[in-house]
């Protein structure tokens, strides 16, 4: 791959700003090709969990020279998801003659370990695990048998549907914070409004006032007038 170098000029720190700003963002949009580029170009690694040696070969039959592939065990799973540092692996593929909630359990306590799709091949589920499985953080579950043609199409949708999860996650825990940080706020407003005897616009106005001087946020000031008030009462 040939990097593109950005250099800048130090005579040209005289030219309007707009210039400047157009390299600093030519610049970052360089940085982040860069870095695509070379997460393209290294091969998804797949962890494989399988009971019989069948399972495994055709699992690595089915991922081709697309994906590096690596055994483990079910045993390993504990250590990995405990280990506390961040996974050097894609995917966790895992094939089993039969769905068991003894599976299921190390699944999903790997699954609150490490944020890594989980997709799930099963010859028999006589447990009625499917629902179960999604619920506890399996991505994929797939009962009637693992074949070949079917591996590589498979890995792509968990990991495409993990990625999706994780974003709508963090929406979701972002609006709710944004929706907590409402909630103080109003609530630290209107004590001001209470006991300074202000208009809701002059108390917003104090608040945010108070936060730019102090280099905080309007939810920091809040906790601190809601603090103050509840010492006062």
């Amino acid at each position: 791959m040939r990097l593109r170098v950005l250099a800048f000029d130090a005579r040209q720190v005289g030219k309007p700003l707009s210039l400047l700003s157009h390299w600093a963002i030519e610049g970052i949009r360089l940085l982040y090709a860069a870095r695509e580029t070379l997460t393209e170009a290294r091969a998804l690694r797949v962890v494989v969990v399988a009971e019989r040696d069948q399972q495994f070969q055709t699992i690595r039959q089915g991922c081709g020279s697309q994906f590096e592939v690596i055994r483990s065990d079910l045993l390993s799973l504990p250590a990995i998801g405990q280990s506390g540092s961040a996974p050097d692996f894609d995917i966790l593929i895992v094939s089993s003659p039969a769905s068991s909630d003894q599976m299921l359990s190390a699944l999903e306590a790997f699954a609150l370990a490490m944020e890594i799709p989980i997709l799930w091949f099963v010859d028999t589920d006589a447990s009625q695990l499917a629902g179960d499985a999604i619920r506890r953080g399996v991505t994929s579950f797939v009962p009637g048998g693992l074949s070949p043609d079917r591996v590589s199409t498979l890995v792509t949708i968990s990991i495409e549907r993990h990625r999706l999860y994780q974003t709508l996650r963090r929406e979701l825990k972002d609006a709710s914070e944004e929706l907590e940080s409402r909630k103080i706020v109003e609530r630290a407003k209107g004590l001001l409004m209470k006991g300074k005897s202000l208009s809701e616009e002059d108390a917003y106005k104090t608040m945010r006032s108070m936060a730019m001087n102090q280099g905080k946020t309007m939810k920091d000031i809040a906790k601190s007038v809601i603090s103050l008030s509840d010492l006062m009462n």
